[in-house]
């Protein structure tokens, strides 16, 4: 079931038309979801609104990557048949979504409703390789002598 409506797919696809630069994969982590739940689980949410959630996101991305198949390409991973996969990109939980090709960048989540503004900015801006940041942060990022694992948290209100 179509999640973006006729009039949001002309928009997204407008922009992507007009700001998309280079080519987007989009790996996502997710898990097939079925009816049957099991004792112990694999960490995977286990109830109906889990399995709504990481249906939805899913949707979602799909609906993004067919606005501009031409940049944007989405692989889809199961937490349960691809565990390599999860280990690799050390992905800790589910729907998680890389944007860029060493995973640092990554959206936990549904991307739904004023979020879903954030991963289409985020999408962009992985397109063209650089970050809006403005110079003197990019100078204090620069000086950093160890990793720093940043995390930003979204709520809706």
């Amino acid at each position: 079931m179509p999640v973006l409506t006729d009039k949001n797919k002309a928009e997204l696809k407008a922009r992507f038309a007009q700001e998309l630069e280079g080519q987007v994969t989009l790996r996502h982590f997710t898990q097939r979801t079925s009816q049957l739940v099991l004792p112990g689980g694999t960490g995977a949410p286990q109830t109906a609104q889990g399995s709504q959630f990481l249906r939805q996101a899913r949707e979602i991305l799909e609906e993004l990557a067919a606005a501009a198949p031409d940049k944007i390409k989405l692989e889809v991973y199961d937490l349960v048949a691809e565990r390599a996969k999860l280990v690799e990109y050390r992905v800790a939980h589910i729907p998680c979504t890389l944007l860029d090709s060493e995973g640092r960048s990554r959206y936990y989540g549904v991307p739904a409703g004023y979020e879903f503004t954030t991963l289409v900015q985020a999408v962009i801006d992985t397109s063209k390789g650089r970050t809006p940041l403005h110079e003197p942060t990019l100078k204090v990022l620069r000086e950093l002598d160890q990793d720093v694992n940043l995390k930003v948290f979204v709520t809706p209100t």
